[in-house]
């Protein structure tokens, strides 16, 4: 799954589709940027279990503040 998505919901919706029971997503790449500064993760959300030192299931398990929905948006370029 390659997602690239402007809002916080968006993401969320995507990361419950790729983690959910029935997902058969293997890989997640996910894009994101901000206007001076981006980021790329790809992780394995049917991976199990995650090892110790990283969760690398998922770009919201590395960058939680990208789900977090009291954050306001900034505005300026998006994806």
């Amino acid at each position: 799954m390659i997602g690239g998505v402007d809002t916080r919901v968006a993401r969320t919706t995507v990361a419950n589709h790729v983690q959910g029971l029935r997902s058969r997503v293997v890989y997640w790449l996910d894009l994101g940027n901000w206007a001076d500064s981006g980021q790329f993760t790809l992780g394995q959300p049917l991976k199990r279990p995650q090892p110790v030192f990283s969760d690398s299931s998922s770009a919201l398990a590395i960058f939680p503040e990208l789900s977090e929905e009291s954050l306001v948006a900034v505005d300026g370029p998006s994806c």
